[in-house]
C-alpha cells in the first residue's frame, strides 16, 4: 500500500479518498481471507454496531443485519 500510493508518513493514508482506499483494502481482503468461512452476528446494542458507520470500516463475510437484544433502546447510534 506504502508504495501503491506512495506512503511517506502514516498521516498520508487520510489523503487517499476513502472510496477508492476501501476498494482497495477489499480487494487485497479478498484475495487473503475466505470470506464463507466468516458471519457476523452482531446487536444494535454492541460497540461494532456503532463502528459500522466509520470510515474504514470494511464489511468482510455476511451478515444477516443487526439483532435488537434490547428493546428497551434504540441502539448505540
Amino acid at each position: 500500500m506504502r508504495d501503491k500510493y506512495e506512503l511517506k508518513e502514516d498521516q498520508d493514508i487520510y489523503k487517499i479518498p476513502p472510496d477508492e482506499l476501501k476498494s482497495f483494502t477489499e480487494e487485497y481482503d479478498k484475495n487473503k481471507i475466505d470470506e464463507s468461512t466468516i458471519h457476523h452476528l452482531t446487536s444494535e446494542e454492541d460497540m461494532l454496531y456503532g463502528a459500522s458507520s466509520v470510515r474504514g470500516f470494511l464489511e468482510i463475510g455476511g451478515r444477516d443485519g443487526f439483532l435488537d437484544t434490547d428493546p428497551r433502546f434504540a441502539g448505540i447510534l
